[in-house]
């Protein structure tokens, strides 16, 4: 009798069905399909006691599709949802459809039903599904997919009374309270649920299933429309950033002039093209002159910048390094009180611990053993740093193995480190 009365209601709501559809289009790499929650005012309600609101996720749209059910042919709107292969396991689709319920001086209760399959209405071959269940409290009701991609009912049977039965669960008062209940449906006629083995079938072959006869007039150009690639995900940090965007000619500083080379040279369009050093006011790089601890914590912080995907673009106030000293500062590339005089020139040593802190330590990975920098000991300020980057092939010391930590650095020399640092192929090897 409970089958017969919820397979009653179905057929009900398949009359009902252009009238869900007009609602529905109103609110209406890896290959993806975008999809939207729909979310409309259900219109099944036969007893002007209770209404609901329905919710559809992974919603792709709706297709007309002519069914032929045991009560003749009909014309029904399938609602489409999307759920890709690796976001479900093939099986479950728990909350596939949920309603809020409103109640107008009707009794409901709480409990779960079978969903009516699909084969009990109609036949044209498809996908062997047989439903799944709804859940339902006063309040509410769920409706899971429990067999795979697939065409489902999901109209939700809602057992009710007009008067107080005494009972709470539905399996109660229907056992002991039968002739009080009623039922009305809410829901959607047919879900046709489909994940990417599924679509891909489709797309190929033109049916949903080898066994399948109908061929879903729409779906293809509903699927069509809403696919899109999904390209591999790029990590926001990274040196894969530090590509060029400024413009570099060869020529475009006075003291490097366009018909003399010099071994710097490469090193030097490297770190102007991508912004980490720039020239002088007078157009020049100096490349044999002085670098400051102000320049090299400038370049630090651009260098930390554009790894995590900003431009290394920094607004400079009347004391042009204060911005990037605080912001060395505040991102751990420097200690509050490293140094009191950022106008003086940065040592080697000093350079190597300030610029070791711009990276993480997965972006200076190790290529050479230390074997070498005989005037660098654990007790030489920073030697920690020192090593770090000669292992990453970033440092190379002088000809004799040696470093000199206490040295200055020239600008020449600073291009071909920071270069080093943004492009690993740069890195030197021994």
């Amino acid at each position: 009798m409970m089958k017969k009365t919820m397979l009653l209601l179905l057929v009900l709501t398949l009359v009902l069905g252009n009238r869900m559809t007009v609602l529905a289009a109103e609110t209406g790499g890896t290959i993806r399909y975008e999809t939207k929650t729909l979310k409309i005012g259900d219109p099944t309600n036969q007893a002007d006691v209770l209404d609901a609101t329905l919710t559809l996720p992974n919603y792709l749209g709706s297709v007309e599709a002519v069914l032929e059910t045991v009560q003749g042919t009909a014309n029904a709107a399938v609602q489409v949802v999307y759920l890709p292969n690796d976001k479900w396991d093939d099986q479950c689709y728990y909350s596939a459809m949920s309603a809020r319920i409103r109640r107008y001086g009707a009794w409901l209760f709480t409990g779960s039903t079978q969903i009516v399959g699909w084969k009990d209405l109609y036949s044209y071959g498809f996908l062997p599904i047989d439903g799944g269940t709804t859940v339902f409290t006063p309040d509410s009701a769920e409706v899971h997919f429990l067999e795979g991609p697939g065409l489902y009912t999901a109209v939700i049977t809602v057992p009710y009374s007009m008067g107080n039965t005494g009972f709470v669960f539905y399996s109660e008062a229907q056992a002991q309270a039968a002739e009080a209940l009623q039922y009305t449906g809410i829901g959607f006629p047919f879900v046709l649920a489909l994940n990417d083995d599924a679509i891909e079938h489709f797309l190929e072959k033109g049916t949903l299933d080898p066994a399948a006869s109908y061929e879903w007039p729409g779906l293809r150009e509903l699927i069509l429309d809403a696919r899109r690639e999904e390209l591999p995900e790029v990590e926001v940090e990274g040196l894969h950033n530090f590509v060029s965007k400024i413009p570099f000619t060869k020529g475009m500083f006075l003291d490097m002039p366009y018909n003399e080379t010099a071994w710097y040279d490469s090193y030097v369009e490297k770190v102007v093209r991508i912004g980490l050093m720039k020239g002088s006011s007078g157009g020049q790089f100096l490349p044999e002159g002085d670098v400051k601890l102000s320049e090299v914590i400038a370049m630090a912080a651009r260098l930390h910048n554009i790894y995590r995907g900003e431009s290394g673009d920094f607004y400079q106030g009347p004391v042009w390094y204060s911005v990037y000293v605080n912001y060395a500062i505040a991102n751990g590339i420097l200690r509050d009180g490293d140094f009191a005089d950022y106008d003086r020139p940065a040592t080697r040593g000093e350079m190597a611990y300030i610029l070791a802190s711009a990276v993480p330590g997965e972006a200076l990975e190790q290529i050479n053993t230390v074997a070498a920098l005989p005037d660098v000991t654990a007790a030489t300020p920073y030697s920690h740093q020192i090593f770090a980057l000669y292992r990453a092939g970033v440092l190379t010391g002088y000809t004799d193995h040696s470093y000199h930590p206490g040295e200055t650095i020239s600008r020449s020399e600073t291009a071909a480190i920071i270069a080093r640092i943004a492009d690993a192929a740069l890195r030197e090897t021994f």
